[in-house]
């Protein structure tokens, strides 16, 4: 079984596949693709620490960062994760508005 860390995760704390998918922002079958095949350990570990801040609970605001409590009851920022998230939008615009300009042409 591919990605057994992140599925026996969802197990222990009961989130289902499209809960997941939700989180992460992608369709359910997008995420049962994902998961076919052994994702990096990075990517798992992103993935886990995206389920383990679910289970926390309350988002909390501190000076207009957004933070979350932890499941162990540390605070940890999600500053990257949109960071990373934000930054991937903007390529996807920049190749969108080439492909625009050259069927335009």
């Amino acid at each position: 079984m591919n990605n057994k860390r992140i599925r026996m995760r969802m197990l222990e704390v009961d989130l289902k596949q499209w809960e997941l998918a939700k989180l992460m922002g992608v369709s359910e079958p997008t995420l049962s693709k994902r998961l076919r095949k052994e994702l990096p350990e990075e990517e798992q570990d992103r993935i886990i620490n995206l389920i383990n801040h679910k289970v926390a609970g309350p988002i909390e605001t501190n000076n207009g960062k957004v933070i979350l409590r932890d499941y162990d009851g540390t605070l940890n920022g999600l500053y990257d994760i949109i960071w990373e998230v934000s930054s991937k939008v903007a390529d996807l615009e920049e190749k969108v508005n080439k492909l625009l300009s050259k069927e335009a042409q």
